[in-house]
């Protein structure tokens, strides 16, 4: 690798070799210290969706008109309150409305809107994050075939945030460039995360982690300076995700099932019969294909069944 490169990367995405600092916080005062009126608030989507903070946001400007920049790829509920409360003066966002269970206009968004109270700035749900990806690079734009000939091409020229230009390179289309999205503050929620701010964030992780890199107020390395609400607190030490958590009973249900089946190939009546008097056949990879399913498609596997191709 290009030594540059290699040095650019180790800047931007090393992890530092001690801990650091306590940076822990309650909610409260995460958000008194970070949020600003003006801001411009990304607030993250799916698995990211920082319902205690937004709430905690709610909470403490309510009633004080701060005019946030509301960043999101989708606003609904409960990001509804930021706007029925006049905390929102705009928004930059794909969607408004309620997801579930059917998409459908949201009542109070949509009175905001025809009320002159909220101003909206829409684009697709390619652009949006790609936004987001431009600032968390640090780069003032990157490029699309998106929104070309359409009227959010126009809205979204008009205001400053997209151009429509030539090829650069000679091509015969046109290309756009989406200008870089850059929050003031990212606002989201991560599974864990150690007392010196390192966060793991759950997956899917949309276009979550782009908010968090690209906020101004990001700290001395990403993530620091964020308003991240945490589902638990884990010590110093090593880190990692499993496949599951939670109740064990269903898992002891299927490890039961898996032995109840295999004490019935083997005609064992007791465990102490499957333990003593199982024996192990020797059987070639033809056989072993022929004893599992095949020739069907799969089209759900099982939590204790896994296809390998």
């Amino acid at each position: 690798m290009d030594p540059a490169y290699h040095e650019a990367i180790r800047r931007r995405l090393a992890l530092p070799l001690h801990e650091g600092p306590d940076r822990t916080a309650t909610l409260a005062d995460a958000v008194r210290r970070h949020v600003e009126a003006g801001d411009t608030l990304y607030v993250a989507a799916a698995h990211g969706r920082p319902n205690a903070a937004v709430r905690e946001i709610a909470r403490q400007w309510w009633g004080r008109a701060p005019g946030f920049t509301l960043a999101s790829v989708g606003v609904g509920s409960p990001w509804t309150a930021l706007i029925h409360g006049g905390l929102v003066r705009r928004t930059i966002t794909t969607f408004m409305g309620e997801g579930y269970p059917f998409p459908t206009p949201q009542a109070l968004i949509s009175r905001a809107v025809l009320d002159g109270r909220l101003e909206v700035q829409n684009w697709s749900m390619l652009t949006f994050p790609l936004r987001l990806l431009a600032g968390a690079m640090g780069v003032p734009f990157l490029p699309t075939k998106s929104l070309l000939g359409s009227s959010m091409e126009e809205d979204n020229a008009r205001a400053g945030d997209f151009a429509a230009v030539d090829d650069p390179f000679g091509g015969p289309d046109r290309v756009g460039y989406v200008r870089a999205l850059v929050p003031d503050v990212a606002v989201v929620h991560g599974w864990v995360a150690d007392r010196a701010g390192n966060v793991i964030i759950g997956t899917p992780m949309n276009e979550n982690l782009y908010g968090a890199m690209a906020a101004r107020r990001s700290g001395d390395r990403y993530g620091q300076g964020d308003v991240s609400e945490f589902s638990k607190i884990v010590p110093e030490g090593v880190e990692g995700q499993v496949r599951s958590v939670g109740a064990l009973e269903p898992f002891v249900h299927q490890l039961v099932g898996g032995l109840r089946a295999g004490m019935k190939y083997a005609g064992a009546a007791t465990i102490e019969d499957l333990r003593t008097k199982a024996r192990f056949v020797r059987i070639s990879g033809a056989g072993l294909r022929e004893s599992h399913p095949h020739d069907v498609q799969i089209t759900v596997e099982p939590p204790n069944y896994r296809v390998r191709s």
